[in-house]
């Protein structure tokens, strides 16, 4: 699925090199404030490097900002616990049980790290 999204970003949002252009402002584009939430969401411009005109500028970052966005909606319209039924208490407890996983599969791979190590030596 990431594939086809980069895929998808690569083919329509980087054609048009915008660092020619003069007009880049995003805001000014009567853009949804449900997409520019999401922006909001997935990135904030930094002054001292152009702010949002240069992200949307450099094909690059602007690359990275849709992907962004859309996996960002794709995360909460599409994987989201409301979507998949979970009431809050179920989808508190899938959290600190994906939490306790991560620090087990930690604790594992430090285990076998330090196995490798005395075998080393």
């Amino acid at each position: 699925m990431f594939n086809e999204l980069d895929d998808f970003v690569e083919e329509f949002f980087t054609i048009h090199n915008l660092d020619q252009d003069t007009f880049h402002q995003l805001w000014a584009l009567d853009m949804t404030p449900e997409f520019l939430n999401y922006v909001e969401q997935v990135a904030e411009p930094d002054i001292n490097q152009g702010g949002w005109d240069a992200i949307i500028q450099n094909t690059k970052q602007r690359k990275l900002l849709i992907k962004a966005v859309l996996m960002r909606i794709l995360e909460v319209k599409v994987f989201g616990a409301e979507l998949l039924g979970a009431a809050p208490e179920e989808d508190e407890m899938m959290m600190r049980l994906e939490k306790g996983l991560f620090t087990q599969e930690r604790a594992s791979q430090w285990r076998s790290h330090l196995k490798s190590a005395r075998l080393i030596i």
